[in-house]
């Protein structure tokens, strides 16, 4: 690594040790590690001797690594709606990230630095999981299939404009237990993210906004 990488990695350190107690816990979505490329870092070929354009991911969603690509109405990879944070933590099947920013409503991760899979608190206990990833499924549903696809896997399902893309539908599907999916998706009937959980937070469009 040259000494200007050295130099600007420094002082990334000391911008960050300066941090006072008002920096965000629970912050916005950031560049995964694996998405990091040579060009982000000007000057630099590797990092602490690994390629960086070659390097394979280093931080994973932890759910992938457990094996954990299926949701169901109890929820997901050991963590079932209805259980406090902590409950969620020791039941996960791997780490959580996040902390309550927010007392009523906060998120906790599966991956440090994305909302990929990601579960919410919404007055103290687990009431949604959001999924942005495509490994993972409701049944055989997920990003990438069409809304078509899902109004086939599943019995009981109604479509409703999107409230932001007047070109766009979601599609809910009623469940077990009183759980929900809501599918939401592109102009083309592609979904692009869905979620999974209990009544109300399954029903907030905006999350935790």
């Amino acid at each position: 690594m040259k000494f200007s990488t050295y130099c600007a990695l420094g002082a990334i350190a000391v911008t960050l040790a300066s941090c006072g107690p008002d920096t965000p816990t629970d912050p916005a979505p950031i560049t995964p590690p694996e998405n990091v490329t040579s060009e982000m870092v000007p000057g630099a070929d590797a990092v602490d001797g690994v390629s960086i354009g070659d390097a394979e991911p280093t931080q994973s969603a932890a759910a992938e690594t457990a094996g954990c690509t299926s949701v169901d109405a109890n929820g997901f990879c050991g963590v079932e709606f209805g259980m406090t944070a902590e409950e969620a933590k020791a039941s996960f099947e791997g780490t959580l990230y996040g902390e309550a920013t927010e007392p009523s409503c906060y998120s906790l991760r599966a991956n440090e630095n994305n909302y990929d899979r990601a579960f919410m608190i919404y007055e103290g206990t687990v009431q949604r999981v959001d999924v942005l990833d495509p490994d993972v499924k409701l049944g055989e549903i997920g990003i990438g299939n069409t809304l078509e696809e899902a109004e086939a896997a599943f019995e009981e399902t109604s479509r409703s404009p999107n409230k932001y893309d007047f070109d766009a539908e979601d599609l809910t599907v009623t469940l077990d237990d009183g759980a929900k999916a809501v599918f939401e998706s592109d102009a083309d009937g592609t979904i692009i993210g869905w979620r999974v959980g209990i009544e109300p937070a399954v029903d907030f469009v905006e999350g935790c906004g």
